[in-house]
């Protein structure tokens, strides 16, 4: 894929990496989003499909039957325990009462995929679309980059100028949640919503006053 095939505002990472574009991906937010993904369901099919058509003698004296399941069962266990991590630490991090404030920028799609993804590829003749919203730091002189949630095989949706939270964790900076549900106002609406005012009249004395009010607090 080339970036001339690519919609407005959709960048490739080797692109913004020589414009000197610098970004952590989200891990954080990423595994949570993916859950235990397709790879934890292909392997139950495959242990039930190795256990059931009696390809291995079902004994614990049997090598392969044992390193097949014991293979399939750790990989599991490795699935459950980092999703549960990261779950703890998403809340954890998102308690911080002083998040950092940034704004949608662009979207960032990875043209380099590791060996899996290729691989996949080849098996369903379809591109894995590894892809995730750019967030910029809003306020700041030298400005961080950060992402959303990698989204794979689709497209993600861009609402450019979208306000959000970024909880980055204090001691490692490659580790940051972004809250992009409870703070979806872009810059152009909020603009509208302070300029935007109610006049009221009111009578007094035979002398009108007018009063301005905010229609929204924020």
């Amino acid at each position: 894929m080339t970036d001339k095939n690519l919609p407005p505002n959709f960048y490739l990472a080797s692109y913004l990496k020589k414009a000197g574009i610098r970004f952590e991906v989200n891990v954080v937010d990423t595994v949570i989003a993916k859950g235990l993904g397709i790879g934890s369901y292909i392997i139950v099919l495959l242990l039930l499909f190795f256990n059931c058509s009696g390809l291995f003698k079902i004994s614990l004296n049997n090598f392969y039957f044992v390193a097949v399941n014991l293979l399939g069962v750790l990989y599991l266990l490795y699935v459950f325990i980092r999703l549960f991590y990261f779950k703890k630490l998403r809340r954890k991090l998102r308690k911080d009462p002083a998040p950092v404030t940034a704004e949608a920028y662009a979207v960032v799609v990875f043209d380099e995929l590791n060996f899996y993804q290729k691989f996949i590829e080849r098996l369903f003749s379809k591109a894995v679309l590894k892809n995730a919203v750019i967030y910029k730091e809003s306020g700041a002189l030298k400005p961080r980059f950060y992402t959303g949630a990698v989204k794979s095989f689709s497209l993600v949706r861009l609402n450019l100028g979208q306000i959000v939270r970024i909880y980055p964790h204090r001691k490692n900076i490659k580790l940051y949640s972004v809250d992009d549900t409870s703070a979806f106002q872009t810059v152009s609406a909020r603009n509208k919503a302070f300029a935007k005012l109610n006049v009221g009249k009111l009578e007094a004395g035979g002398a009108s006053k007018v009063l301005f009010r905010k229609e929204k607090k924020f």
